[in-house]
């Protein structure tokens, strides 16, 4: 699939405002987009107006420079060269984080990648015929809570696709469970605390050395 011509365009929006120091929250502040809108924008799920792009223009302050510089889409690049990953953090030069991609789908990704509990809020509105027993359902009518034991990851089996997640959960037995995307409220990851750095051996004090020979012991 051809890139959209479009797609230089945002490429310079995301990589300026990366340069400025502004993430999406940041961005849409300025602008006074909705967070949710912008991320959709700026990651191509969505038309990008005209009002939109100058909106976002003038909060980036963007030079004539920066406008004029945008290279024209010729149809034949590479689709592995989205920008979507070139907007990536990167650690060691392999995509970590994409700031404009699924953002639930990242997190349970590194929660489970790390080994980590985790812990999930679901909108119970959204969960119809998702696996989940109607009783439970009807205990938790506004939101389920979901706790993801790190001990127990390799049986959830957590199964990833493009509308949501499939883990292995058990209740009152074992289900089959998928969740949207759109039904996952809030996410809490639990690291553990990082180990303790290695203590300094002080070099002993002649003075303090322990003196040679016998030496005194208390006897209760």
């Amino acid at each position: 699939m051809p890139p959209r011509p479009s797609a230089p365009l945002l490429d310079m929006l995301r990589k300026v405002s990366r340069e400025r120091g502004l993430n999406t929250a940041a961005l849409a502040q300025k602008v006074g987009m909705a967070r949710s809108h912008l991320k959709h924008v700026l990651s191509g799920s969505k038309d990008l107006t005209v009002d939109e792009f100058i909106g976002i223009a003038q909060a980036l302050e963007l030079s004539q420079a920066e406008l004029t510089g945008i290279p024209e889409t010729t149809g034949e690049e590479d689709e592995e060269e989205a920008p979507t990953l070139q907007d990536a953090t990167e650690i060691g030069g392999r995509a970590v984080i994409d700031p404009y991609g699924n953002h639930a789908e990242q997190v349970l990704k590194m929660g489970f990648e790390l080994g980590i509990d985790l812990f999930m809020t679901l909108e119970t509105a959204m969960l119809e015929g998702s696996g989940v027993p109607a009783d439970v359902i009807r205990r938790f009518p506004e939101s389920l809570p979901v706790r993801l034991d790190a001990a127990f990851h390799r049986h959830h089996d957590p199964r990833f696709h493009p509308e949501g997640i499939t883990l292995q959960m058990s209740l009152d037995a074992l289900y089959t469970c998928t969740f949207r995307w759109a039904a996952i409220k809030q996410i809490t990851l639990f690291p553990l605390p990082p180990d303790d750095p290695p203590e300094e051996e002080e070099e002993a004090d002649e003075d303090d050395a322990p003196a040679r020979g016998g030496h005194l012991r208390l006897v209760t």
